[in-house]
């Protein structure tokens, strides 16, 4: 017995993959009126039947009749995810939100929502933020005296032996590794604080201040 005269393949394990079906799709009188689009970044890319939504609440439930009245989802739908971003003033922290909706072939939905943070500033005027950057400086004078410890050991085993000898110690491996994560470390923190993104992050609000 055939419940559906219809009947779509699984996806692949991340819900995403070459066997989606790629093809426009839309009401009768406007059949290619949704488009597969790809909108890939740095991050990754995230393609799909995309509809976007702005800050009006008169206009949004417009485009959700116009969505349902259009059958945007239907029986070949596997997943679907909501993307919004919030913004608390008072914390100064912005909030991506993604609620996504897989549906199994059995019909069962499987929901998962995902939030990441984002603080406007790295460093805001507040006692936890400076007792941060004392606690951070102390970190990189020990760091430093660390480095220069490690340096002057070096050149005295240098003196006295052979650089394949001293790399040839198992702790001094160790103690170079260490150093190199530090640095490294170091880098990607001064590249997340001197973001010129973070910079040019501007906050909208809609007509009626929400």
């Amino acid at each position: 017995t055939s419940f559906s005269p219809f009947c779509s393949p699984r996806l692949s394990s991340s819900g995403r993959g070459t066997d989606q079906d790629k093809q426009p799709f839309g009401p009768y009188y406007d059949t290619a009126k949704y488009e597969y689009r790809d909108y890939s970044h740095a991050g990754g890319a995230d393609d799909g039947f995309v509809v976007h939504f702005n800050y009006s609440l008169p206009e949004s439930e417009k485009k959700l009749r116009e969505l349902k009245a259009d059958r945007w989802v239907d029986m070949s739908t596997a997943w679907t995810r909501l993307d919004f971003t919030t913004y608390n003033p008072s914390a100064q922290m912005f909030a991506q939100v993604e609620f996504e909706v897989y549906v199994e072939p059995s019909g069962r939905l499987r929901p998962s929502v995902t939030v990441s943070t984002l603080r406007s500033e790295v460093y805001m005027n507040s006692v936890r933020d400076y007792v941060q950057i004392v606690l951070e400086l102390l970190v990189m004078v020990g760091i430093l005296m660390y480095i220069v410890g490690d340096l002057k050991d070096a050149l005295v085993n240098r003196s006295t032996g052979s650089w394949a000898e001293y790399l040839g110690k198992f702790w001094n491996v160790i103690d170079l590794i260490q150093i190199v994560l530090f640095v490294v470390d170091f880098i990607m923190w001064m590249v997340i604080i001197t973001d010129p993104v973070r910079r040019k992050i501007k906050v909208e609000l809609g007509p009626e201040g929400a």
